[in-house]
């Protein structure tokens, strides 16, 4: 994984907003190479030196939860804490392939899949872009890609899969994984052991969410994935094909 996906991924998983993540991308360009001051990353942004010293004071509110050392940092010896801090996680992440194997988080029946659609996945960034400003600007939600077969939208769920390791599902009507009860026992799986839920194996969905939720700060979104609805293997019934609630629990988005 490069850096700046790297930092994409963290930045995600921290809930920052897309105007934090691209100061964030833009203070720390490169692992190996000091962080930029707050002139140059104000230059590079087009904004005032009080504005990114406002999103730097915020990524650092953000990032305290999982780096406490930036409470014992001040000034601009925070950046370079932060810096430190994120240059140690992104090493042990790719110090070796059992690691990495280790730290893949999203089902073993959808890793070649997965694999194999983001080896030449290049842009589609306008995408991931239009579903963070949605995170951003709603509480709740679903958010559709929409286009006509052959256009990508499964090498983009891949991509985000990979990048941010969020609980998925891919219906896949040539290996008969399509149904509804197998979309909800596989995310059920995952959500059970990701958020270390107990008792919880015959919960309905959004019962299921609730928790989650609940085990969440609130710059932590439950964000899952599903590709593929028009694969799905659908009795005849209700128009909601994976019996999805209609309202969200707070701070909860499929995709």
């Amino acid at each position: 994984m490069s850096w700046q996906d790297f930092l994409k991924q963290k930045a995600t998983k921290q809930g920052l907003s897309i105007e934090l993540q691209n100061t964030l991308l833009t203070a720390l360009p490169d692992e190996n190479k000091n962080p930029q001051n707050q002139n140059n990353i104000a230059n590079n942004l087009n904004i005032g030196v009080d504005t990114v010293k406002a999103r730097l004071k915020e990524i650092y509110t953000n990032f305290a939860s999982i780096y406490p050392e930036l409470s014992n940092s001040k000034g601009a010896g925070k950046l370079k804490t932060l810096h430190n801090c994120l240059r140690q996680s992104y090493f042990q992440l790719n110090k070796t392939s059992d690691f990495v194997e280790q730290d893949i988080s999203y089902p073993k029946a959808f890793r070649s899949l997965i694999e194999s659609r983001i080896k030449r996945f290049v842009g589609r960034e306008f995408v991931f872009d239009a579903f963070s400003k949605f995170v951003e600007e709603n509480d709740q939600g679903y958010f559709t890609v929409i286009g006509k077969p052959g256009m990508g939208k499964s090498a983009i769920a891949c991509k985000y899969v990979s990048d941010n390791q969020v609980p998925c599902y891919f219906n896949i009507s040539s290996n008969a994984n399509n149904t509804p009860p197998q979309f909800l026992s596989s995310l059920r799986e995952q959500l059970i052991r990701r958020y270390a839920l107990s008792n919880a194996e015959d919960i309905d969905l959004m019962t299921l969410l609730e928790e989650v939720r609940d085990r969440l700060n609130d710059e932590q979104p439950l964000i899952i994935l599903v590709d593929a609805l028009d694969e799905v293997r659908q009795e005849q019934g209700p128009e909601n094909i994976l019996y999805l609630p209609k309202n969200l629990p707070n701070n909860v988005y499929f995709s």
